[in-house]
């Protein structure tokens, strides 16, 4: 699949349903990609939501993952016009929008900061969790009181996400899936070593 192939599949509205595990959507993924963990059932349960009536392009980590899902899909009623496999790498090789996730430490927020762009800095802990240190302009907005309107105000620009990784992975998730382009995780700053003397 070329870049031109899929931004034609793009503009005609194509379902694009990245199969591959949750932390790897995260590492690389296809702009306006879902993420639908590659199991059966989590396929039919999203082209169900989704409509299956649209085209559909589904994206695995090998061919070999892929041929039970096309069938399961095509079962389902869904028009499958592309399948796309290996890894991100490749695919920003030959033009493709790849968009990925990058982590964010204090002094790399300063820089942003100095910059005067926005960026919202969400902590998505719930509230007996602490803050993750050196972070202290963060939101406080745990990932158990998001609503669509949440994910709808934070996808439309850069977005800082502080907190427990699993949720921070699962908060990234969701705002990539509604059009994020730009998502960070908070990283603390490294403590300093410095090396031993030499006698």
């Amino acid at each position: 699949m070329s870049a031109d192939d899929y931004r034609k599949l793009r503009a005609e509205e194509t379902l694009v349903a990245d199969l591959r595990f949750p932390l790897d959507y995260l590492q690389g993924h296809l702009e306006g990609a879902m993420s639908v963990p590659g199991t059966r059932y989590h396929l039919r349960y999203q082209l169900a939501e989704l409509g299956p009536d649209r085209p559909l392009v589904l994206i695995a980590q090998a061919p070999v993952d892929i041929d039970p899902l096309i069938k399961e899909a095509e079962a389902a009623g869904a028009q499958v016009t592309g399948v796309l496999t290996g890894a991100p790498r490749g695919w920003q090789a030959r033009g493709l929008p790849v968009l990925a996730w990058a982590p964010m430490t204090v002094a790399d927020l300063a820089a942003w900061r100095e910059t005067g762009a926005a960026l919202a800095v969400v902590d998505v802990s719930e509230a007996a969790e602490p803050e993750l240190s050196g972070f202290p302009e963060a939101e406080r907005m745990p990932l158990s009181t998001w609503t669509r309107e949440t994910v709808e105000t934070l996808q439309s620009g850069p977005t800082l996400l502080l907190g427990v990784a699993a949720r921070v992975r699962y908060a990234a998730v969701r705002l990539y899936e509604a059009g994020a382009r730009e998502v960070y995780f908070g990283q603390p700053a490294k403590p300093r070593t410095d090396p031993a003397p030499v006698h």
